[in-house]
């Protein structure tokens, strides 16, 4: 057993007891417990899991959470970061930690000054005698096709003057007659070469596997990705292949992702002392659909903080357009609804390592509603259908899933 102590300028004294375990699925763990459970984050190569229950501290600026952790090795604060107000931050220390780390796993107890928080009664099983049937009642989506046309036309209009990229997204509605039940579905939702999020607030749950990697720090080396560019999957290996030689010849996919890789490549220059490109528009493949990836890895400055990365860094030319100002200011003004923490980040803060992932491919339920979300870069030569097609296929994940 492990005992930590620490105080932060006079204005708390951190605790934390963090106890070696026996191997056990987190995953299940969760599954059975999914009521207490506050955050759940699975790293893109699923080699760590972290599960949080409790919150004994919660932050909204991410200046007191880069504060709190420069001073404290041990402590790690979850949780994301909003599209639209990337400085307000929805962050924070959990009551309790199961955490595997490769083949090491560990349980963490965090409390402050006098405040000891409550113990949990863990759960670890879980009964799936308790499905039951849950009616879909209608859904809605307030952009048509025609709407779409409508957008990009302004979008086009725009172009060159005002920005070189923008991103439109869509957003589906799905009412169901009960409260969405989750516990049965995780394992479906849960897929190779993507992280795993779920972010518990108090009047929604917010969930996704995405694909995309806004950052991870090792100490002061840092890796990002710039990952825009997409085709469907084929039904067949040569249909699959037809997309994919598609995809690697669009001049239209190979400029969106430019677009978004000199943006990371500009953003490194400030914060690294140098950096490289450790892999150049590779293709990357998930269940609908294939993009282009590159991958960058740097040593940082020395006096660089993750609040400095992150400034610099989100939103991602990826879900936001180029220039990021003008773009987001654009579909502020166009889109039908404010994304939160779609396309926003979510993960995990700590003095020694952070890792944030993008929120795309995502989902928010709010009792009996589900809410699907999906986007789709928008550059000069796009061409309306395929980019309404294109979210489409982002989407059918979870339409599969819930069978909608």
């Amino acid at each position: 057993m492990e005992i930590n102590f620490s105080e932060i300028k006079n204005e708390f004294f951190f605790y934390s007891i963090k106890v070696p375990i026996y191997k056990i699925s987190i995953l299940d763990l969760f599954m059975a417990n999914e009521k207490i459970v506050d955050f759940y984050f699975k790293s893109k190569d699923h080699r760590y899991e972290y599960l949080a229950f409790g919150k004994v501290l919660q932050l909204k600026d991410i200046v007191e959470v880069q504060k709190i952790i420069s001073f404290h090795k041990n402590i790690v604060f979850y949780g994301g970061f909003c599209f639209e107000f990337f400085m307000k931050s929805c962050i924070f220390l959990p009551q309790m930690e199961v955490v595997r780390r490769n083949n090491i796993y560990f349980l963490r107890y965090n409390f402050i000054s006098s405040f000891i928080g409550k113990f949990f009664n863990l759960v670890f099983f879980y009964d799936l005698c308790r499905k039951s049937n849950n009616k879909l009642l209608f859904f809605i989506e307030k952009v048509s096709f025609l709407t779409w046309i409508k957008y990009m036309k302004k979008a086009f209009f725009l172009f060159n003057c005002f920005f070189q990229k923008t991103v439109l997204a869509r957003k589906k509605k799905f009412f169901f007659k009960k409260k969405i039940k989750l516990i049965f579905l995780m394992k479906k939702i849960i897929i190779q070469n993507s992280y795993f999020f779920y972010y518990k607030n108090i009047n929604f749950i917010f969930l996704g596997n995405s694909p995309e990697r806004l950052f991870i720090r090792n100490k002061n080396i840092i890796k990002t990705e710039a990952l825009a560019g997409t085709q469907k999957r084929g039904r067949t290996y040569l249909i699959d292949l037809k997309y994919e030689i598609l995809l690697l010849s669009s001049i239209k996919e190979k400029n969106e992702h430019n677009f978004v890789l000199n943006d990371i490549k500009k953003i490194l220059n400030k914060v690294c002392i140098n950096y490289k490109q450790i892999i150049q528009r590779e293709i990357v493949k998930f269940l609908h659909v294939q993009h282009l990836i590159s991958i960058l890895e740097g040593i940082l400055l020395k006096n660089v903080r993750d609040l400095d990365i992150i400034k610099g860094i989100h939103p991602t030319s990826a879900v936001c357009g180029f220039c990021k100002t003008r773009s987001m200011l654009f579909t502020g003004k166009n889109e039908t609804f404010r994304r939160n923490f779609y396309s926003g980040a979510l993960g995990f803060l700590s003095k020694n390592k952070s890792e944030l992932s993008v929120g795309i491919r995502s989902i928010r339920f709010i009792n009996n509603i589900l809410e699907i979300y999906g986007g789709a870069g928008i550059v000069e030569n796009s061409i309306y259908k395929n980019e309404w097609n294109e979210i489409e296929a982002k989407m059918k994940f979870f339409i599969d899933i819930f069978q909608l």
